[in-house]
């Protein structure tokens, strides 16, 4: 009886060794593969936004195909337009557009108007309000070519 006294001490002895070694060294989870869907960096900048090419138009109404042209035209050239010595308004001081939005607004990097359709209207810290895109232009107009607003139903406007 002492024997088998010992041996179940030897057994409780060994399991409680066991269980504070295990405790103190758990085992390593399973590794679980976790994926995380990322877009690589464009580091190049060879993904550039770029606006879209001139043959796209044809998928537009012919109208609307002359306002696009025009609003090129109008931001190239504002000057010629809206200028101090303008063919169609004098309201501005003979800066054009294109001068803070480079390219007619096309520039990649260069103020371009490639997500303004997308984030107007939105809050604008300056005027305290929102502002849709007729009222950015006129901000613009009076502020940076120290112009008058248009009026929202101004051919010029929807050009813009």
């Amino acid at each position: 009886m002492l024997t088998s006294l010992m041996a179940l001490a030897a057994i409780l002895l060994t399991t409680l060794v066991f269980l504070q070694w295990r405790m103190a060294n758990p085992p390593a989870a399973e590794p679980v593969a976790l994926v995380i869907p990322t877009v690589a960096k464009d580091t190049n900048f060879v993904n550039l936004w770029t606006a879209p090419s001139d043959w796209r138009l044809s998928r537009l109404a012919p109208q609307e195909q002359e306002l696009v042209r025009y609003g090129r035209e109008l931001i190239a050239h504002t000057a010629d337009y809206l200028g101090p010595k303008g063919s169609v308004a004098h309201i501005s001081n003979g800066m054009n557009c294109q001068n803070c939005h480079l390219n007619a607004g096309t520039q990649p990097w260069g103020n371009n108007y490639g997500a303004v359709q997308a984030t107007y209207p939105k809050f604008r810290e300056r005027s305290g309000t929102v502002e849709n895109q007729v009222k950015r232009v006129n901000d613009c107009i009076q502020r940076s070519l120290n112009g008058c607003g248009l009026t929202p139903q101004a051919t010029k406007c929807g050009g813009f």
